[in-house]
């Protein structure tokens, strides 16, 4: 038995909301991916942690932060299974740009719930006259993006990506230009993956979009049924370990 063998076997997730639970949409902890892998390799391995690096509304940048102080505290070559899913949180279309919209949290009540009025009752038309703004850029998020899978592959022996889910119908109405941002930023999260030896992707878009309303929530996240297919498909990885 070697020295990374007597250790417990360790698994972190670097995600935004759409790796977490939320009740509101019926998904509890115990309905999350992450919850059901743990059970899974608890059954495999005789001691397993699971570490969520995930936080709900944060750009990449701020997660690339986690990650970066996180494998600094546990030292190279510790980590068996990485899971990264994000990216919603970058590619959406904002009729504000990420500084104004940080200006506006910190106005007076009165004014800030004008402003978002404003802006929730006008949102489709500023829109489609191009008033939107990502709080990534494409190229940022590509550089940012390449990077984290690079550093993530090198520090850990599995890495599974988890692209963007689509959006109902109904949201993609909403914010308008949405479903061609996310397929855009899909596009980038597919290039800085394609062919790496370690890192294996899972095609949620694909997926999702062929049954959206099993899928997908109202307000762009996801259900249990899309929890435990994305868990499905990494235990189809993970059997032949």
């Amino acid at each position: 038995m070697t020295e990374h063998d007597s250790k417990p076997f360790l698994a972190i997730l670097v995600g935004d909301s759409l790796s977490m639970p939320r009740y509101e949409a019926g998904v509890q902890v115990e309905d999350t991916y992450s919850y059901s892998l743990e059970m899974w390799w608890r059954e495999r391995y005789s001691r397993v942690i699971t570490w969520s690096l995930s936080e709900g509304g944060v750009t990449l940048q701020h997660l690339v932060g986690n990650s970066h102080d996180f494998l600094s505290r546990v030292g190279p070559g510790r980590i068996d299974v990485c899971i990264v899913h994000l990216g919603i949180v970058d590619c959406a279309p904002r009729p504000l740009p990420y500084l104004m919209r940080l200006g506006l949290s910190l106005a007076p009540p009165i004014l800030r719930n004008r402003a978002v009025n404003f802006l929730h009752q006008n949102r489709q038309k500023l829109f489609k006259l191009g008033w939107s703004f990502r709080f990534t850029s494409p190229s940022k998020f590509g550089k940012i993006y390449s990077d984290l899978i690079q550093l993530l592959n090198l520090q850990c022996r599995r890495v599974y990506v988890i692209n963007i889910a689509p959006g109902l119908e109904t949201v993609y109405r909403h914010s308008p230009g949405l479903k061609e941002s996310i397929v855009r930023y899909n596009e980038i999260i597919g290039k800085a993956t394609f062919g790496m030896d370690g890192v294996k992707s899972i095609d949620a878009f694909g997926e999702f979009q062929n049954a959206p309303e099993r899928y997908l929530t109202a307000d762009l996240h996801i259900t249990k049924e899309a929890h435990n297919w994305i868990c499905e498909q990494i235990v189809g990885y993970e059997e032949f370990v």
